[in-house]
């Protein structure tokens, strides 16, 4: 548990070191803005560039340089960033957005359509910039929790999917929203087995329990964070 928390005090300094102005939740969008896939495109080859002269396929999920000419973006995830502080100051009854952080865009890179790694652009301003690529072992765990969301789901094809994080714990949840209602499965290699969080989840109760997690947290370890000036 000690070593597990130690971590997550890592996790949480450096989330909210990088700390972005909050954005307004928004709901799953019709279609993606033109300029973040043109935004993704760009991405994608300057990624693929720095794997070529590196020679480290693995980076991008890629087993040869062969294949670097095959990889192609898949649909993007809108990504939800929960945050630390709005989970804290939440209370039970309050409204359940504790959203925060840049609108985000998560694009799978695949390869025969087969997922392989991703690329990760958050918006600033009226651009969108990298924020991160490769990560091949999270965006895998990702498509598989959003593949077996999409089998309980069922068909019908009313269903959308994004990603919820919490950098702060570094948390992963796929969030299925279908007829109103929006439930989320765990990215089951992200989470502590302190957390017991498994299968589908409704919203409200997630962010209950994560309100009660960060609040633990906190409560032990606050103070020490808010002295070194880490929490506004």
């Amino acid at each position: 548990m000690r070593a597990l928390r130690n971590v997550s005090i890592a996790l949480l300094m450096l989330a909210l070191s990088v700390a972005q102005p909050p954005a307004a939740a928004s709901e799953e969008p019709a279609e993606v803005p033109e300029v973040a896939g043109a935004a993704a495109l760009g991405a994608l080859e300057d990624s693929l560039t720095l794997v070529r002269r590196s020679k480290n396929y693995e980076l991008m999920g890629l087993g040869s340089r062969a294949e670097i000419s095959q990889a192609n973006l898949g649909a993007p995830l809108r990504v939800h960033e929960w945050g630390y502080d709005k989970l804290v100051a939440y209370r039970k009854g309050d409204d359940t957005d504790v959203t925060a952080g840049p609108e985000q865009l998560l694009y799978p890179v695949t390869v025969g359509g087969e997922v392989r790694s991703s690329i990760t652009l958050a918006r600033d301003g009226d651009d969108w910039r990298l924020t991160t690529y490769g990560d091949a072992g999270r965006t895998l765990e990702i498509e598989k929790t959003r593949l077996g969301a999409a089998q309980v789901a069922g068909a019908g094809g009313d269903a959308t999917y994004s990603l919820v994080s919490v950098p702060a714990f570094n948390l992963y949840f796929v969030a299925t929203t279908r007829g109103g209602r929006t439930t989320l499965s765990p990215v089951e290699a992200s989470v502590p087995a302190d957390l017991e969080l498994a299968g589908e989840i409704e919203e409200g109760e997630l962010v209950e329990r994560l309100s009660a997690y960060a609040k633990a947290f906190d409560a032990e370890y606050g103070e020490d964070i808010r002295k070194r000036q880490l929490v506004n």
